[in-house]
């Protein structure tokens, strides 16, 4: 089998690449940014042209307004018209975010059917892309995995940019202030390992037009609660402020345990202690 990867340096990139070098029956196709252009369909359809299975990781996250729906929007166009320029019939598995989803206020797992209503541009931009690839399987028959993945984190996550659970490890390593804005703010929280096992898992599925799954825990955790667990591990500075944040999405992963067989399995906690010893590490 034949894998083609964008974004394969990228944080999910580099974990989901050592993953599928361990097994032998399975050839890598990385896209190489010196000598391809994601916002070059001829150019990418040279990488896809014998590719059984295309993933689609390439992305922006904290950029500026323009890069996020050039990089997230356009560059997912770009791979679609790719795809659609190759005579053979090439699987995508996109990269998704739950910024497609409204922040509800209750407790109440949100499922795939949900209204989408995103509250950022780089939700915005996630959500056209989405449109995209469900454009295109429709018209050219161009067969489509959409990954909503959840907060993602673990090893090699940028501080200050994938994950607020990588900043306060590598400030807590670095005996830096953790500032808490608001202790009570929760996320659903999923390991980077899990989002690659489900991405390895999605391979096999037949799909007639497109699917669309979450990639979560189904649980959430409070900024209080990684604050506790790393107290555990590391002495470290919390300055608390009185700041609001009572919006979350906690994922309904049924779906994808139905379809799959898929549940993530590493524990929170576990997952959190291992990040930051990737940190003591590093520093």
């Amino acid at each position: 089998m034949k894998i083609a990867i964008t974004g394969s340096r990228g944080f999910i990139g580099k974990h989901l690449v050592e993953k599928l070098e361990k097994d032998s029956n399975i050839e890598i196709l990385e896209f190489d940014k010196p000598k391809l252009d994601l916002f070059d369909s001829e150019n990418l359809k040279n990488l896809f042209r014998e590719a059984d299975i295309v993933i689609h990781l390439a992305g922006s996250n904290r950029d500026s307004e323009n890069e996020l729906l050039s990089t997230n929007t356009l560059g997912t166009l770009k791979v679609l018209e790719a795809l659609r320029k190759n005579a053979r019939k090439t699987k995508l598995i996109f990269a998704s975010s739950f910024q497609v989803y409204r922040p509800m206020g209750l407790l109440k797992k949100i499922k795939e059917d949900a209204e989408l209503n995103p509250q950022s541009i780089y939700g915005i931009s996630k959500k056209c892309a989405e449109d995209l690839i469900k454009f295109y399987a429709g018209e050219y028959g161009i067969k489509s995995i959409i990954l909503r993945l959840s907060n993602v984190y673990g090893p090699r996550c940028r501080p200050n940019y994938n994950s607020v659970i990588a900043t306060f490890c590598y400030k807590a390593v670095n005996k830096e202030v953790l500032e808490v804005h608001d202790e009570k703010a929760c996320r659903d929280y999923i390991h980077v390992k899990d989002v690659v096992d489900a991405i390895i898992t999605s391979f096999n599925l037949k799909v007639e037009n497109y699917e669309i799954m979450n990639v979560c825990s189904g649980k959430l955790y409070s900024l209080r609660d990684i604050v506790e667990i790393l107290k555990k591990e590391i002495d470290i500075k919390v300055n608390y402020g009185r700041g609001e944040d009572r919006k979350q999405v906690v994922g309904d992963n049924e779906k994808i345990a139905n379809l799959l067989n898929f549940r993530p399995k590493i524990e929170f906690e576990d997952g959190l202690k291992e990040t930051l010893a990737y940190y003591r590490n590093e520093n």
